[in-house]
């Protein structure tokens, strides 16, 4: 069905022509996992929304469909939020899922989404309406995040293109943020930056469940492409950096994965950013990570396992029908922006990085992925104004470290009592036992270690693996424990 044509006056007073009636605010409604950030981003585009179609903007579909009960029925088959069924319909969306969203769609508005799955953005082409699919950049690097946009409208689309970021200007940001760690290093060697002879490779981690990953239905592991790994480390050091979002339990599967690779894998602790602004040599390879990604404008040789979520577009490049554009925020939170998507105007100069406000989204968003610990580092005015406390904090995390180490190492054989001899359960739901062999156990799981202090008497110190957080128990009777940890809080534990 063709769009309407709706008539308003712009914040101007000039008449001007939009070809959708309405907006609508739609993503994977099935997953409910991530729906706030969603929300987040459809309650910012209210404001410039508003100012261009002289209409408030409605709820989301999601919350439409919260607010009749729809994604909550008892016993419905539809899926209702877990990863495995949200899995399953997102390269296209079943027959059931398509008929009850259908009574949803407008084919008179401009549908607008965020992080849209390929099945949902498959299903708006088949339903003949115009969308605009937006996410988060995976260029990090930037003075502030910025959004990633794309149509299934050509004449968007020429819209963004004459006014995305070029790459030569996201090139630019990345030359002085590896000038400016190399000058710093160069004076003061940086730590934990992996300075071995010869080539080395960097095993981007990922987590177990994230939508970059997903192919032919299921989850994409580092074991499907272990041909293609050994290919990449044969001759050079390898390297594996962790995930900061994946578990424990997934990293530990990671690692062992590539120890069959190269037995010596090593575990960096560096910062990404620092890693790929350093002059080691060093080769990126991973499932699909927007690090990857990055990596390219740093003249860093990479290899993506999988295709990227998120691919680029740029102007003056080639375009390809699945490119995003690179927008930057309070271009995307402009009312003359959309007036120029919507109603087809001439685009305004393109866009640079000169005029960006530092850290605007990332603080509204909350969402900051490493760039502080690389871009803000100790200089001569930050001392000047605090002193320079690092040795201080070296000297801190040595103690500590080392009085961790002491405590948490390999205990005898001991005999039970009140606390080793039952189950526990913690208040996150887990169960946790505290083994004969000083080990916790938490829901089957190793977790920690633990040691009965000296000369006490059922007073435990467990140090978990995760954080490396700290509880000091005791057994107060009657089957319950009386927890403090290492910031102050204290809880009680009963037993399971």
């Amino acid at each position: 069905m063709k769009p309407l044509m709706a008539e308003h006056l712009d914040m101007a007073g000039r008449k001007t022509k939009l070809g959708w009636s309405s907006v609508a605010f739609i993503d994977d409604v099935f997953r409910h996992a991530f729906w706030p950030a969603k929300e987040f981003f459809y309650e910012l585009l209210g404001a410039p929304l508003t100012a261009v179609m002289a209409k408030a903007m409605p709820q989301s579909v999601r919350r439409q469909m919260w607010q009749a009960g729809v994604l909550t029925q008892a016993g419905s088959a539809l899926p209702q939020g877990p990863e495995t069924q949200w899995l399953q319909e997102y390269a296209a969306l079943s027959p059931q899922s398509t008929s009850l969203l259908s009574g949803y769609i407008d084919p008179t508005a401009l549908h607008i989404s965020y992080e849209a799955s390929p099945g949902l953005l498959q299903f708006l082409d088949a339903s003949g309406v115009t969308y605009i699919d937006f996410r988060l950049s995976p260029v990090r690097f930037l003075p502030d995040v910025i959004l990633a946009m794309r149509s299934n409208a050509p004449q968007i689309n020429q819209a963004l293109s004459q006014i995305g970021l070029p790459r030569h200007e996201i090139v630019k940001e990345a030359t002085k943020l590896s000038a400016s760690f190399r000058h710093r290093d160069r004076y003061t060697p940086q730590p934990d930056i992996p300075r071995h002879p010869g080539p080395q490779l960097v095993v981007v981690g990922q987590t177990s469940s994230d939508a970059s990953i997903i192919s032919n239905g299921r989850f994409f592991r580092l074991g499907d492409a272990m041909d293609t790994l050994a290919k990449q480390a044969q001759g050079k050091h390898v390297l594996y950096l962790r995930h900061p979002s994946a578990s424990a339990d997934h990293q530990d599967s990671e690692l062992a994965l590539l120890r069959t690779l190269y037995p010596r894998v090593e575990v960096t602790r560096s910062n990404s950013y620092d890693l790929l602004c350093c002059e080691q040599p060093l080769e990126f390879v991973g499932l699909s990570s927007g690090l990857l990604q990055e990596a390219a404008f740093f003249g860093r040789p990479t290899t993506s396992l999988l295709p990227p979520i998120c691919p680029l577009a740029f102007p003056g490049e080639p375009a390809t029908a699945d490119g995003y554009w690179q927008i930057t925020f309070d271009t995307f939170m402009s009312p003359e922006f959309w007036q120029r998507l919507l109603g087809g105007e001439e685009a305004h100069p393109r866009e640079t990085l000169r005029n960006i406000v530092p850290n605007q989204l990332r603080e509204l968003h909350n969402v900051w992925w490493g760039y502080p610990s690389h871009k803000i580092k100790p200089n001569d005015y930050t001392k000047a104004l605090i002193g320079d406390p690092r040795k201080d904090l070296q000297r801190i995390h040595g103690a500590a470290r080392f009085i961790l180490d002491v405590v948490a190492g390999p205990q005898d054989q001991v005999a039970g009592d009140e606390v080793t001899t039952r189950a526990w359960r913690w208040p996150n739901n887990s169960v946790v036992t505290l083994e004969p062999d000083g080990s916790i156990r938490r829901d089957n799981q190793t977790a920690g270690t633990w040691r009965r202090l000296a000369q006490a008497d059922s007073l435990y110190f467990l140090v978990w693996n995760e954080g490396y957080w700290i509880d000091v128990v005791r057994y107060a009777g009657n089957g319950h424990l009386t927890c403090r940890n290492n910031i102050g809080d204290s809880f009680v534990v009963y037993e399971a």
